[in-house]
Formats: structure tokens, C-alpha cells, sequence
């Protein structure tokens, strides 16, 4: 049996929606009633969906005919004609370890230093050659002449910890800066045994960071293509002497390059003594499209470090070391690796520094 709701009004009641009294009665309901109304809804739920399927295709059809529209009018209009680039080819400012590249392809001011004019120069060291380039002078913080300060354009590269340093240094396409406070040691550095120098200069990210002024690029010796063996002997006031020796040669395919160096000075202010000891050796191997280089150097130095002077003692005597017992005694053994691809391997072995 089925149920209806009928609902009675009572006066004084607004209309249907607000009944006052609800009143369930029993009525029979026959099953072909029953029928039909479930045919009725089936009908309203059929005739909905056919609406809604027409609705559809018309929105699709109109979105087919704008398509169609705007790809005619595609074709009617002329084809613009590909325009290809030629190829553009930049060059950054790098020129390390060798020289793959002539000056006139570096988009930079570079100065290059045959190693020869060096010794021909009189100079007694490398830093006092560069300041015969434009904008390079030379300090001396440590009051020795073995570790003096070098500035170019302003920035200045030194051993001494604590001042700014913008110039990096490279030798044998390897950076030698520290990697503490960016100082280099150039007391270090086989000096004696160079085959050019390349100062770039202007500031450049390819080269590291703090790399503000200038770079300084090291290349060393090869072996020549015929045997020499070149020893040498050098004095100077304050007690200075140098022993010096190299030898270098080819071999086929593979060139030689060996040197030893020794050198001591008094020093022209008190405890400011300097010796410093030095083997360095490199070997070169060019055979087809290879071109490698081994390279290793051995350094045992100690020097006695003055340091500068209160202005009163300065008028007094240049000569007088206001805080002696200072010195620097580092040992190194550093070896470089270089092939012709630009590949390279940096061996730095046992940097054993003791500074007092």
C-alpha cells in the first residue's frame, strides 16, 4: 500500500506552502497508474538528453566553422620567408694555460712578457719588471724583497693577510691564489724559469673571484729543441747571492726542462734576512693533436719578515725592525698537470706552511 500526504487548511492560514495541520490518509493506488507515471517520467528524462545532444553539436559546429574561417584565411595570406642567422661566435677574455687564440680574437687589454727580456731588464725580480707596464707600482708591507705587494689599476695582489685583494694569479693555467683571503705567496713561484707572462686586464668572472683589476697568467718553460745547459752566479750588496743552474732538451717527441735555484740575502734592515731554495721541472710530451705538460716544483724558504714602522721610528732609522722575530717558512711541493684539450689536473701535495 501507498501513502499520500493531503494537507487541510484551517482559516486565517496564508495558502499551502503554511499548513496548520497535517492529516495522513490511506488511498489506494493501482498499479496501472503506477505504470504510467513511470512511463511519463522516463519520457521527460528522454526528450531532456535529446535537447541537450542537439545543444552539443550546434557548439561544435560553430566552433568548426571558426576554425575553418581562420585557417583560410591563413592560406590567403602570403608566406613570409625564413630568415636564418649566421652563426655568432663569442670569444671571452681567456687565454689559459696556452695560447689557443691571437690578441686581435680577445675582446680585452692584454700586455705580453717574453720571459727573456726579464733578466736582460736588470730588474732583480718579476715584480719589479711589471712596473715598467702602465698602472703597475709595488709596496712593501713585509720589509723584504722577496714578498713585495703589487698593484695594478689600483687593486693589489699580496701576501699579506687582511688587505683587499683584486688581482688573480695563474701559473701554468692553475689559480694560485689562496683560497682563504685570496693572497699569493710569490716566493713561491718559479719566477726564474719563465717562458712569458700575459696580464689581461679589466675585471673578469672567468678568472675567479676577486678578480677586479687584473690577471696575471704564468707560463713556464719547455725544453728547446737542442740541449743547453746554462749555470749561473749572481752577488749583490747586503749579502745577497744566487746559485742557478737548468738544463733542458727534446727528445723525440718529449722536451725537458730541470732548475735549481738557491738564493740568500742579509737584507738591508735589521733581521730581515732571506733564503730561498727551489728545484722545478717540467716535462712536455707533443706527438699528432697531443700537447701535455707535467710540471712539479719543490720550495724550502725561510725569511725574516720586518714589517713597517711607527712614524717616529721611520725618521729616526729606516733600518730598525720595531717587532723582530717575525718570519715566514713555508715547504711546498706542487705539481700541474696541462693537455692540449684544455683538461687539467691540479696535484698539490703536502703545503706544509709554519709561519711565526
Amino acid at each position: 500500500m501507498d501513502a499520500r500526504c493531503t494537507y487541510t487548511l484551517q482559516p486565517g492560514t496564508v495558502g499551502p506552502w503554511h499548513p496548520r495541520q497535517r492529516v495522513w490518509q490511506e488511498m489506494p493506488l493501482s498499479s496501472g497508474s503506477r505504470t504510467g507515471w513511470v512511463v511519463l517520467l522516463a519520457a521527460l528524462l528522454a526528450a531532456l538528453s535529446t535537447n541537450l545532444s542537439h545543444a552539443q553539436q550546434a557548439r561544435d559546429h560553430r566552433f568548426d566553422f571558426r576554425l575553418r574561417s581562420q585557417q583560410e584565411l591563413q592560406l590567403d595570406q602570403p608566406q613570409e620567408e625564413t630568415l636564418r642567422l649566421p652563426a655568432l661566435k663569442v670569444f671571452a677574455p681567456a687565454r689559459l694555460p696556452e695560447a689557443p687564440l691571437p690578441l686581435s680574437s680577445i675582446p680585452s687589454a692584454i700586455q705580453v712578457v717574453p720571459g727573456y727580456e726579464i733578466p736582460q731588464s736588470g730588474t732583480p725580480n718579476l715584480q719589479e719588471y711589471l712596473t715598467r707596464l702602465p698602472g703597475v707600482t709595488l709596496n712593501d708591507e713585509q720589509g723584504n724583497t722577496a714578498q713585495p705587494d703589487l698593484s695594478i689599476r689600483g687593486f693589489q695582489v699580496t701576501s699579506v693577510t687582511g688587505i683587499p685583494q683584486g688581482v688573480s694569479v695563474f701559473l701554468d693555467g692553475v689559480r694560485i691564489n689562496e683560497p682563504t683571503v685570496e693572497e699569493v705567496n710569490f716566493d713561491l713561484l718559479p719566477l726564474d724559469d719563465i717562458e712569458r707572462i700575459e696580464v689581461i686586464r679589466g675585471p673578469s668572472v672567468l678568472y675567479g673571484r676577486n678578480t677586479l683589476g687584473a690577471a696575471v697568467n704564468i707560463i713556464t718553460r719547455r725544453g728547446g729543441p737542442s740541449l743547453e745547459i746554462v749555470p749561473e752566479l749572481s752577488g749583490g750588496s747586503f749579502g745577497l747571492q744566487k746559485y742557478r743552474t737548468h738544463v733542458g732538451g727534446t727528445a723525440g717527441p718529449v722536451d725537458y726542462y730541470v732548475a735549481g735555484t738557491y738564493a740568500r740575502e742579509d737584507g738591508w734592515r735589521d733581521v730581515s734576512a732571506v733564503r730561498l731554495g727551489r728545484a722545478f721541472g717540467k716535462l712536455g710530451y707533443r706527438h699528432g693533436g697531443t700537447d701535455a705538460t707535467l710540471s712539479f716544483q719543490y720550495v724550502d724558504n725561510r725569511i725574516e719578515q720586518p714589517g713597517s714602522l711607527p712614524l717616529s721610528e721611520l725618521r729616526r732609522d729606516r733600518t730598525r725592525n720595531f717587532t723582530g722575530g717575525d718570519f715566514f717558512n713555508p715547504r711546498l711541493q706542487f705539481g700541474t698537470f696541462n693537455n692540449l684539450e684544455q683538461s687539467q689536473w691540479n696535484i698539490n701535495q703536502a703545503a706544509d706552511e709554519n709561519t711565526n
